[in-house]
């Protein structure tokens, strides 16, 4: 039974290591250490619970809606975030709503500007600590239909 605890931890820190960067201080853990998990509850807990550790932070989708975002508008929702003590973002690019008034060109999703969007959103994460992960197409994953040509169907990276 160990032996199939350990691999459970094995298979989930292998999947959060390969879908979340580390954040720019490189101390916060993506998971709770061995001995954490498996420790029964105490009195030590009750400090836990009081001053947890970012790791246990909350994250937040991060929406590119319409293609209506801009490095200026970024920079300053990531800052919101981290200062509302938000530990991390999963960017989220939904090709939908249309242009809103005032923003000028809308980026679509997967042209350089977008490329250039997507790499200022995690250098602006990392410089604020934050985690970075995202979707890995725009609109809901692993949605489709009959619409979709097999040249740009679901794929898996492997």
């Amino acid at each position: 039974m160990k032996t199939i605890k350990h691999l459970h931890l094995f298979l989930w820190g292998l999947l959060f290591s390969i879908i979340t960067p580390l954040p720019a201080d490189a101390q916060s853990p993506y998971l709770p250490s061995t001995d954490e998990l498996y420790r029964l509850f105490g009195t030590h807990d009750k400090q836990l619970f009081a001053t947890p550790p970012k790791v246990y932070y909350l994250q937040t989708w991060f929406h590119y809606i319409g293609g209506n975002v801009s490095k200026e508008g970024i920079t300053r929702d990531l800052e919101a975030i981290a200062e509302a003590g938000i530990s991390g973002i999963q960017l989220f690019h939904g090709q939908f709503g249309g242009p809103w008034p005032g923003v000028e060109p809308q980026i679509t999703s997967l042209s350089h500007s977008w490329d250039d969007a997507v790499r200022h959103t995690a250098e602006e994460c990392r410089r604020l600590g934050l985690y970075f992960t995202m979707l890995n197409c725009s609109g809901w994953a692993t949605s489709g239909g009959p619409w979709i040509e097999p040249a740009n169907a679901m794929r898996h990276l492997v």
